[in-house]
């Protein structure tokens, strides 16, 4: 069996702080004066005392020996930089030396643009003194330098609390509520991105808090399921891996950079050259006799110069809102080739090189004719479209992706998710009942809850 990982390296130091060595008589008859203490995994002792980032669930740095893996990989860096996100209001009363909210305030410098979101600097986690985040600030009205101790993660009256994460998971974290939320809400909402976040963050942490036991930090603390597994996908995060023993051997696609993904335009052009667009376009279908709507109405050629500048879901929804849409956006691989190049239909590859990805489609064409029968955009555009890449896939078009792509792929779902379940809560709306359900009754529903039925059928897995 695979040595365990750090992650899973049992905490001797609660165990011997905990016991004195008096109470054994001899070497050989102990004393069962004191219970024997109840070992922790560092997964689940990350989870109680709130070291893991809230979003991702990975850690803030790889130390000791990780089996069979370099730490010190520049891959790997990007855990070490962290910050603590809170509301403004609210995050003075976290500071453990007591400061008062116009003394915090000007002692700790805000990053953040927006009123109502506290941003900290980058944060250091001091495991071996006193197990808390410390933040570089200045004694209030001078220029000393100050250090700022917070507990994370704490239940403090009715207060806001204090939320861990990495600054990439914060970077892709906006990237993707940017995206989604004028296709949730239709229009673009007053507050921003920054504060969308927080307010998801706060939210869940509150309802886990009224639904969990006090005792239990880990189904407190744990936001976004990150603990649990399917059969198909795997464990959610390195946290869900260590905690329900899944031996897989591939944790380290949780730990790679997901901003700084290398060659992942090269990866890209790899796909399109590895598969063969066979499939030809679907038959012309008659057009219903009910009155069509102007959306309908469109000429065929307006679609088609729209649908290049949405996301291949927002593509999907079109297609599936009616038979006439159907028809004339049958999503074959020239829409796929041009949504793919406009830049617009994968979001989360926001750093594909569209321009040489271009230039390479102009060379293969110039080539040979019947480009497109070479290259399969649609099996290619279906494939990165997946919303959760399984950890172990029998696909070897997805087990060979970067392990950055993956571990991308993984935490922009995580907030895609929470954010179509959320945003009308945090928005101080009527709940949005379940999609699923307005679907049973046959009542409307707007083309991104079309979305989550087909992702809750397993459509996009």
């Amino acid at each position: 069996m695979t040595p365990r990982l750090t992650l899973l390296h049992l905490r001797w130091s609660d165990h011997l702080m905990s016991n004195d060595l008096t109470q054994y008589e001899d070497p050989i008859h102990f004393s069962t004066s004191k219970p024997e203490p109840k070992w922790k995994s560092e997964a689940q002792f990350a989870m109680e005392s709130s070291c893991f980032c809230v979003i991702c669930g990975s850690p803030f740095d790889l130390e000791g020996e990780v089996y069979n893996l370099d730490t010190g990989a520049e891959r790997y860096k990007w855990m070490r930089n962290y910050r603590l996100i809170g509301s403004r209001r609210d995050v003075h009363y976290h500071n453990l030396a007591g400061l008062s909210e116009e003394d915090f305030h000007s002692a700790c410098y805000n990053t953040s643009n927006c009123n109502d979101v506290f941003l900290s600097a980058r944060a250091t986690w001091n495991e071996g003194n006193d197990q808390l985040f410390h933040i570089d600030g200045l004694y209030p009205d001078t220029n000393i330098p100050y250090i700022l101790k917070f507990n994370a993660m704490q239940q403090l009256g009715d207060h806001d609390t204090v939320f861990p994460l990495h600054e990439d998971c914060l970077q892709i974290s906006r990237r993707a509520i940017k995206h989604l939320i004028p296709t949730t809400l239709g229009s673009r909402p007053s507050a921003s991105c920054l504060s969308i976040l927080n307010s998801i963050l706060q939210s869940r942490f509150r309802d886990n808090a009224r639904s969990a036991k006090p005792s239990d930090l880990v189904a407190r603390n744990d936001l976004f399921d990150l603990c649990t597994a399917t059969d198909l996908n795997g464990p959610r995060s390195v946290v869900g891996l260590s905690l329900l023993e899944w031996w897989a051997s591939d944790y380290e696609k949780f730990y790679t950079d997901p901003t700084n993904v290398p060659n992942i335009s090269t990866c890209v052009l790899h796909l399109l050259h590895d598969t063969r667009a066979v499939d030809a376009c679907p038959s012309p279908r008659p057009l219903p006799t009910q009155e069509l709507s102007a959306l309908e109405r469109l000429p065929t050629e307006l679609l088609d110069h729209t649908i290049a500048y949405v996301s291949a879901y927002e593509a999907f929804s079109l297609h599936c809102a009616s038979k006439t849409l159907a028809r004339k956006l049958p999503l074959d691989n020239n829409s796929w080739r041009e949504n793919i190049l406009s830049g617009n239909g994968l979001p989360y590859l926001w750093d594909l090189d569209i321009e040489w990805l271009n230039k390479q489609h102009q060379k293969h064409s110039a080539k040979s004719k019947g480009a497109d029968a070479a290259w399969s955009w649609k099996a290619v555009g279906q494939l990165l479209a997946t919303k959760h890449f399984p950890l172990k896939s029998p696909n070897p078009r997805i087990d060979d992706l970067p392990n950055g792509l993956w571990n991308r792929r993984r935490i922009w779902s995580i907030i895609e998710q929470a954010t179509r379940r959320d945003f009308s809560k945090v928005s101080n709306k009527e709940p949005t009942k379940s999609v699923l359900e307005l679907r049973k009754r046959r009542e409307p529903v707007f083309d991104w809850q079309l979305e989550e039925i087909m992702d809750d059928l397993g459509h996009y897995s």
